[in-house]
């Protein structure tokens, strides 16, 4: 089983629908990629699931993961869970704005991102697992990317609280 301790996750919801692309290059698409997980049990095909994994990441943006070890109750909750953030008053989710995060984490607001040269209509969280930041002068600059999850520290009702820390602090 691969080791799934240091993953970044994204949330998110869109005012629009994603349009056809017209060209075929490598960063179109017409759907959202399909990744088996179960092939990472397999060391013939866990190459195969990692240039899968490189490509939806770098060219599509997001997957979908199918045949997790991820508990059906647990995404039934995280189902539940994640539009509750959505309806937190935008105060609160602009205390948690990813431009606070020198690590790309925490809230975008609706509007707020560009893909592709053209305003973003979605709303976003991007959260981690707790990391400390690891990045010293002279480090890869890439090191920066894991440190201090902003929506860890939000404070909101209990049970807001509690869903964080079970699956994402």
């Amino acid at each position: 089983m691969a080791d799934i301790t240091n993953i970044k996750y994204s949330c998110y919801r869109t005012t629009t629908t994603l349009a056809m692309a017209s060209t075929a290059h490598e960063t179109d698409f017409s759907s959202i990629p399909i990744l088996d997980y179960s092939l990472l049990d397999s060391p013939d095909d866990r190459p195969h699931f990692i240039a899968q994994l490189r490509h939806a990441l770098i060219n599509v943006g997001f997957l979908y993961l199918s045949n997790h070890p991820v508990a059906q109750k647990d995404v039934d909750q995280l189902i539940d869970y994640i539009p509750k953030l959505f309806l937190l008053p935008q105060d609160a989710k602009d205390k948690i704005k990813m431009a606070n995060s020198e690590h790309f984490l925490g809230y975008s607001r609706l509007g707020a991102e560009l893909t592709k040269g053209a305003v973003d209509q979605r709303e976003q969280f991007d959260f981690a697992t707790r990391h400390v930041c690891r990045w010293t002068k002279g480090d890869p600059d890439h090191y920066r990317i894991w440190g201090p999850c902003q929506v860890c520290s939000f404070n909101r009702t209990s049970k807001l609280i509690l869903m964080h820390r079970r699956f994402v602090c």
